[in-house]
C-alpha cells in the first residue's frame, strides 16, 4: 500500500524535475525515501528477517535512493540484515533520546560505511571533525545541529574539514 501512494505522489512531484526529499534531511535526484520500522526495536533479528526485510527489499527495489532510519540501540542487532539489502543506499543513524550524538558511535559508523552504505548522522561541528579525522568524510552526510555558525565560521569549518 505504501508503494502505491508513494508512486502516486511521486508522479505529481516528478514534473518539477528537481528530485525529492522526505522527512529525513537527504535529497535524492530520483526516487528516494527514508524507510523505517520503529517496531523492529521490539523484535529479534530472526523476526526482523522474516517480517521486515522482505518489505524493505521490495521498497528499495522500487526506489533509486532508499535510506533506512536506524532508530536507537535496539535496532543495532538488525544492522547485518540491512547491510545485506543490495539496493539500500544508506542508513541514517539516530542513537535515540538521551544517547550521545553520532560521532561517539565510530565503530558502528565504520561498520555501516564498510558495509557499502552511505551514512547520515547528526553531529556538532566538533563531531563532524572527529568523524572526518577518524573515518574520513567519504560516504557521510553530517547534519550539523545545535551549533549555529556565522558565514565566516562556516567557511572556516569547511576549510578544517578539507584539511
Amino acid at each position: 500500500m505504501w508503494l502505491r501512494y508513494y508512486n502516486e505522489l511521486e508522479a505529481v512531484t516528478r514534473t518539477a524535475g528537481r528530485g525529492n526529499a522526505c522527512w529525513g534531511p537527504v535529497w535524492s535526484p530520483g526516487r528516494g525515501y527514508m524507510l523505517q520500522s520503529d517496531f523492529s526495536y521490539m523484535i529479534s533479528p530472526r523476526m526482523y528477517k522474516r517480517f521486515v526485510v522482505p518489505d524493505l527489499t521490495a521498497c528499495c527495489a522500487a526506489l533509486d535512493y532508499g535510506f533506512y532510519h536506524l532508530d536507537g540501540m535496539g535496532e543495532i542487532p538488525h544492522l547485518d540484515h540491512l547491510l545485506s539489502i543490495q539496493r539500500l543506499r544508506g542508513i541514517q543513524w539516530q542513537p535515540g533520546d538521551g544517547q550521545p550524538m553520532g560521532d561517539v558511535w565510530l565503530p558502528l559508523l565504520k561498520r555501516i560505511r564498510d558495509g557499502g552504505k552511505l551514512c547520515q548522522v547528526y553531529v556538532t561541528r566538533q563531531g563532524a571533525l572527529t568523524i572526518q579525522r577518524e573515518l574520513g568524510g567519504k560516504g557521510f552526510l553530517m547534519h550539523i545541529v545545535n551549533d549555529p555558525m556565522t558565514v565566516a565560521e562556516a567557511e572556516e569549518f569547511l576549510r578544517q574539514l578539507r584539511a
